[in-house]
């Protein structure tokens, strides 16, 4: 059993003595190491931190900013294990405390090759630092490499603090923007992880993490899991807590306080721990009043309100320090210096960016002395708003830092001025991003109104490269780009002027032209008006003459037709007589000719029959491809509408999520159901994604069910009825109704039970089981009354799967320890019935109670009915969850990587398929009855729903943190989801059902006018019945 921590009374019982003159509160910045004697009100949670790190040597405190972490590890946990607080580690420990920054890897190997770490020659320290850096860049096993090639003692422990690790997701983002080939943000964390999992040399990793930032974890290999495993959620302190926590510093320092002032304070800070440095703030102030005014009283509710209480204290004492700056320049530097300590990050999440002070003179243009004495106005006396402390030397490499978030949040000037920051990085981005597209010749330059705003920002902020390169390198190539943007725009205007100076001119040539063009056509006017009188008269005078030679000729004519006939009359008595001669030399040969016909008629009659007889036969043929080709016509006819309408479908379907994101609900919910109806009728897939969103969407599928105050770790379907069980990190087993959503849940008692890991129900509902973090099994008879029995010590670890053997005789149990153990229902006894040597993660069975177990060496281990091992596959990763098909043909298993494998049980030794869709670890698989489908849960905080045939799959999305485990309830038709959110979810995964709920809600079917708006080229039909 882990001893309890001391309190902090010193060897002799009494609390310590505060210096004279000291304040007992450290204002904004965390607890140091040696200020351990004015820690109060966490007892409880350093002792939970020394029992986690015993287990996983890789813990991670966890908590809202303000929460705490620093201090509870700083002034908690480290003297603690100094003290030998910690079973079986000893107290020889060497420690190192270091935040990742912008180099972890480096940060990390200062740290270590400080004198007393791993090495003692403060002379040598350059030497090591290199040697180390060296070392850590070479493997992921470079941390343990290290250790055991320094001067540490083997029996001597190496505590690792990685403070405030949230700065790494930061630095992560920036090697994403500028395309770091090696990842030095991926190869610190795997160094850690790989550390923590060496039992020899002894390293225990720490790290202390804002929960706003644990869905990061996703984006590095392991972490979440190592995380999930190890995490350490820092709690809200009671009122009691907060109680001590300001009256024991108070008696440390020698003075009394009042209760109505202890009770104010108590009131103002409430329940949300991002008052907690605020408070410690206000009372740094509140001590300092006290004692300049009226010492020998006991501190008062005067003495607080002279600071500004809570609300102003902050604002007030920040804005004092800035008044105290003495000219325009040191103002102006401090807003740079600020701007430059602080970052919002892509999710607008506020965080600290320590920077090195010669980083901070080059990024305010300043001379380092010039910095320093306004860093000096935020630090010194009790202004702790910045870091280092007052007192230490402010040297080049110094890391200069904001002493804690809440500053952020609470001093006005600060939040405009992080605002304006994020606005200017977000532009710089953007200009970055667009001239490395345009030197890639895939953009083009810029052009107004971006171009003038961008131009605007560049000669209000005058940025520098020391700034930029925070955010990206590349700022001479963005900044030659906004030049190169603004000639080509003042080029253009230049060539838009001299076109309009141009078309003036020709505007002026061109009126002279007209003016010119239209006296001339005056003149010619006239002078065509004289011509045309002229040209009449000698018009009439032809007329007459040609009256006169018409006459003339027609008497000619008639006289010339006399001559012609008489000469014709002689030509044709002539004529006629050769005629006669011809005509009886032409009989002759007519005879002849016909002769020869009659004979060639009779052969071309022959030919001809022939002819037809062949014709007849291709005429057969024709017909009878043409009947052929008609039915292909016609099926390629309905194959081709087919397409067109299940295209159709998935057009209707996107357009539903359009219109319900617009709001229009009804006629997305009528959209979503005729996308379904036009899918099912040309059948199409059943799982078709587009179709499904659409239709999970109008039909408002999802349920929540919320009661739990932390983590639901497991979730099991109760057979026979509409209920199903959950179990959580907050140490409770709930029952719920599942079509009652907004119902509160029954919570069975428990007594002894712990952070619960797994739960099962029996085959009939008459028992559940589950198994909690302590090693313990609690079993529940639901037949006499919900009855909870905790049997202790089943396995030395977490008991992380439960599952009843057919018959419900037996509850077989798997651990941590990779022991299986069957535990009886009725009385608890337990038997060990096999051991797998590595961590058990999940286990599943089959109606012929052949065992499935999920182990962390990457293996699926089968257990016969009697538990004889029949066989073993390996997979490609750890595998996190398991389960069996109904009829027990298939296994599935989900792993650590996000994949998710298939066996066929007539192969067991051999993975059969292998699936990639989750980002992250599988936490839980599960079949529909029919086995036609799988569910899978990830911490990426997704469910995908696979068709087995297919292995197409959708992705529902909806908790807002990693999911644990799922259910599937109804025949398969919905599915019961438990997520680290503190919530459970229903999802109907039943098109069918989806579609027929949105009947069941619209008041009207399309009309004619949205048929033809949307569908046009289909027959009108009824969307709902």
């Amino acid at each position: 059993m882990t001893p309890q921590p001391q309190s902090n009374l010193d060897v002799f019982g009494n609390l310590p003595v505060l210096p004279k003159g000291g304040n007992p509160f450290p204002g904004l910045r965390s607890f140091e190491e040696d200020e351990d004697y004015l820690f109060f009100g966490r007892e409880k949670q350093i002792d939970e931190l020394l029992r986690k790190l015993r287990m996983t040597r890789f813990i991670a405190v966890v908590g809202v900013s303000g929460s705490g972490k620093s201090s509870l590890v700083k002034c908690g946990l480290i003297p603690s294990l100094y003290s030998g607080y910690m079973a079986l580690a000893g107290s020889n420990w060497k420690k190192c405390v270091f935040r990742p920054g912008d180099d972890p890897i480096g940060n990390l190997a200062k740290v270590l090759a400080e004198p007393g770490v791993i090495y003692d020659d403060d002379e040598l320290r350059p030497t090591y630092e290199s040697i180390i850096e060296t070392t850590l860049r070479r493997s992921n096993r470079g941390l343990s490499e290290v250790v055991r090639q320094s001067e540490l003692n083997p029996k001597e422990n190496l505590l690792i603090v990685v403070d405030q690790f949230e700065e790494l997701f930061r630095f992560s983002r920036f090697e994403k923007r500028t395309s770091a080939d090696k990842r030095d943000s991926l190869s610190f964390v795997e160094l850690l992880l790989n550390a923590s999992q060496q039992a020899s040399p002894s390293i225990y990793i720490v790290l202390t993490m804002r929960s706003d930032f644990l869905g990061e974890c996703t984006s590095f290999t392991g972490l979440t899991e190592a995380v999930n495993q190890g995490q350490y959620l820092v709690p809200r302190m009671t009122r009691e807590e907060r109680k001590h926590a300001i009256t024991g510093p108070i008696a440390v320092g020698g003075a009394d306080i009042t209760p109505r002032l202890l009770t104010q304070l108590l009131n103002d800070v409430g329940d949300n721990p991002d008052q907690l440095p605020i408070l410690q703030h206000a009372l740094m102030r509140t001590w300092d009043y006290w004692q300049q005014h009226h010492p020998d009283q006991p501190i008062d509710i005067p003495d607080y309100q002279a600071i500004g209480t809570m609300r102003q204290a902050l604002s007030q004492h920040a804005e004092e320090a800035y008044n105290d700056l003495k000219t325009d320049r040191e103002r102006d530097i401090c807003e740079h210096l600020f701007k430059a300590l602080t970052d919002k990050g892509d999710e607008r999440q506020g965080t600290r960016r320590p920077t090195k002070m010669k980083e901070l003179s080059s990024i305010t243009q300043s001379e380092a002395d010039e910095v320093a004495t306004v860093i000096n106005v935020f630090r010194d006396g009790n202004r702790s708003f910045l870091m280092p402390p007052s007192g230490v030397s402010l040297e080049p490499e110094s890391i200069i830092d904001i002493s804690h978030e809440s500053l952020m949040r609470i001093w006005g000037r600060l939040i405009r001025w992080v605002d304006e920051e994020n606005q200017s990085a977000d532009i710089y981005n953007r200009l970055a991003e667009a001239a490395s597209l345009y030197q890639d010749r895939k953009s083009g330059l810029w052009r107004n109104p971006e171009l003038q705003f961008a131009l605007q920002w560049y000669d209000e902020h005058k940025p520098n490269s020391a700034w930029a390169k925070r955010y990206d390198p590349s700022f001479e190539r963005a900044v030659g780009f906004l030049m190169e943007s603004k000639r080509q725009e003042e080029f253009e205007v230049q060539q838009k002027e001299k076109q309009e100076r141009q078309k003036i001119r020709r505007m002026r040539t061109f009126t002279a032209f007209l003016g010119t063009a239209a006296l001339v056509s005056i003149m010619l006017f006239i002078y065509a008006a004289l011509k045309q009188a002229q040209a009449e008269e000698n018009a009439q005078v032809a007329r007459a003459n040609a009256l006169e030679a018409e006459k003339q000729t027609k008497i000619a004519k008639r006289q010339k037709k006399v001559a012609d006939y008489e000469k014709q009359q002689a030509v044709l008595h002539s004529q006629e007589a050769e005629t006669q001669r011809q005509r009886a030399s032409e009989q002759e040969t007519l005879a002849k000719s016909n002769a020869a016909l009659a004979d060639q008629r009779a052969k071309d009659a022959f030919v001809a029959q022939k002819i037809a007889e062949q014709q007849e036969d291709v005429a057969k043929i024709k017909t009878r491809d043409a009947m052929i080709s008609r039915a292909a016509a016609k099926k390629s006819e309905s194959k081709a509408d087919s397409l067109r309408v299940l295209a159709l479908s998935r057009t209707l379907a996107f357009e539903s999520q359009r219109q319900y994101a617009a709001g229009n609900t009804e006629q997305a919910s009528l959209l979503a159901r005729q996308a379904y109806l036009f899918n099912r009728q040309k059948d199409g897939p059943e799982l078709d994604p587009d179709i499904f969103n659409a239709l999970s969407k109008a039909a408002d599928d999802r349920e929540e069910f919320s009661g739990h105050s932390s983590g639901v770790r497991a979730v099991a379907a109760i057979p026979g009825a509409d209920l199903f069980a959950s179990a959580g990190d907050d140490m409770t087993l709930r029952i719920w109704d599942s079509t009652k959503p907004k119902e509160k849940a029954q919570v069975i008692q428990t007594a002894g039970a712990g952070n619960f890991r797994s739960l099962a129900s029996s085959a009939t509902g008459k028992y559940l089981a589950a198994g909690d973090l302590t090693g313990a099994v609690t079993i529940i008879e639901r037949s006499s009354g919900n009855h909870a029995s905790t049997y202790p010590n089943v396995c030395s670890s977490s008991v992380n799967a439960v599952v009843f053997r057919h018959g419900e005789t037996d509850l077989v149990a798997g651990g941590a320890d990779g022991r299986i153990v069957q535990v009886s229902p009725q009385n608890g006894g337990m038997k060990e019935v096999a051991t797998t040597g590595s961590r058990i993660n999940a286990m599943a069975i089959d109606g012929s109670d052949v065992l499935a177990v999920a182990c962390e060496d990457r293996t699926i281990r089968l257990f016969g009915k009697n538990f004889q091992p029949i066989a073993s596959v390996t997979c490609p990763s750890k595998v996190k969850s398991v389960a069996f098909d109904q009829r027990g043909r298939q296994l599935a298993a989900g792993l650590y990587s996000g994949m998710i494998v298939v066996v066929n049980m007539n192969q067991p030794n051999r993975i059969a398929d292998q699936w990639v869709g989750h980002l992250s670890s599988v936490n839980g698989v599960a079949f529909t009855d029919d086995g036609k489908r799988l569910a899978s849960a990830g911490s990426d905080q997704t469910i995908r729903l696979w068709d087995m045939s297919s292995k197409e799959s959708i992705t529902l999305k909806g908790h807002d943190s990693w999911i644990w485990g799922l259910q599937f309830t109804g025949k398969g038709t919905a599915l019961i989801s438990c997520s680290e959110d503190k919530t459970l979810r229903k999802w109907i995964v039943d098109p069918d059902l989806l579609a027929d709920r949105i009947c069941k809600r619209v008041t009207r079917n399309l009309t004619p006018d949205e048929w033809n708006k949307y569908i046009s080229n289909v027959p009108y039909q009824s969307t709902c019945k």
